[in-house]
């Protein structure tokens, strides 16, 4: 038996979801200023600080105490996850907030959960880019916080008020 599956569920044509500024100007007021974007470059970040994809921000540390993430939605998705972990555990930065392809049944989205302090679905799909068109996929924002160690808070719907 041959099973059809449909290729827009699984793939797509980049890997960068530039983040929509009313987006993040809402998450930022809720999270605070953020200090360092750790997927980015000069025409996209959204933090006075960001390591660009020829630094390598896998192989570099995060020095900066509030982290903004909107990393490549591609299948390097695990090594984020364990990079952000990673930084997380060293008590610097103190929080990262990332923004991902809500893929709950990834061993990624799975592993982010196990660490995070916040875990926000957004309801219907998100405008990335200019907005023009919806993400083939539904999104997330988890909250890790090296400092709080409280139990994960998990939303559906508005992800900030």
């Amino acid at each position: 038996m041959t099973t059809q599956k449909n290729p827009a569920l699984f793939t797509s044509t980049t890997d960068q979801w530039t983040t929509p500024q009313n987006l993040f100007d809402s998450i930022q007021e809720e999270y605070g200023l953020f200090d360092l974007d750790a997927a980015a470059d000069e025409f996209n970040s959204k933090a006075p600080n960001f390591i660009s994809k020829e630094i390598d921000s896998l192989k570099t540390p995060w020095l900066h105490d509030n982290v903004w993430l909107n990393p490549p939605y591609g299948r390097t998705l695990l090594h984020w996850s364990k990079k952000c972990i990673q930084e997380i555990k060293h008590g610097q930065p103190k929080q990262i907030v990332i923004l991902i392809p809500a893929r709950t049944d990834t061993r990624w989205f799975n592993l982010l959960a196990s660490h995070s302090s916040e875990i926000h679905f957004f309801k219907g799909r998100i405008k990335f880019g200019h907005g023009l068109a919806s993400a083939p996929f539904p999104s997330a924002l988890i909250v890790l916080n090296s400092v709080d160690k409280s139990p994960t808070i998990v939303s559906f719907g508005k992800v900030v008020p």
